[in-house]
């Protein structure tokens, strides 16, 4: 049987609502960026997060998470070099957070 014009319209009515509340969403949280790196890594006492040329934003903030999500540093650096000889060796992920971007770079602790 034919469709009820009414439910095509509903429909139509729903996908636009929908397709608006998708671009609500995704704009609504801090967005993911890239051009930092982190040099030595692995490393044993000292970091140093390094911006690709041209990059001008002062850090924000800088933060060491284990891959179980504890946060081991938060700190706010000028110039990019982070003390990490009080961590345990293993896996870590450092998050470069500047305003609402952030990158998140893999290291290894020795």
């Amino acid at each position: 049987p034919p469709l009820d014009s009414s439910i095509c319209i509903h429909e139509a009515v729903f996908d636009a609502v929908f397709n608006d509340l998708q671009k609500c969403q995704v704009n609504a949280g801090p967005k993911q960026i890239s051009g930092y790196t982190v040099v030595p890594n692995p490393g044993i006492s000292w970091l140093a997060v390094q911006r690709k040329t041209g990059m001008v934003e002062p850090f924000q903030e800088i933060a060491i998470y284990d891959l179980f999500g504890k946060l081991w540093i938060n700190t706010i650096t000028a110039n990019g070099k982070i003390n990490i000889a009080a961590l345990p060796p293993g896996m870590y992920q450092l998050r470069v957070i500047e305003m609402e971007s952030y990158q998140i770079i893999p290291f290894v602790k020795q």
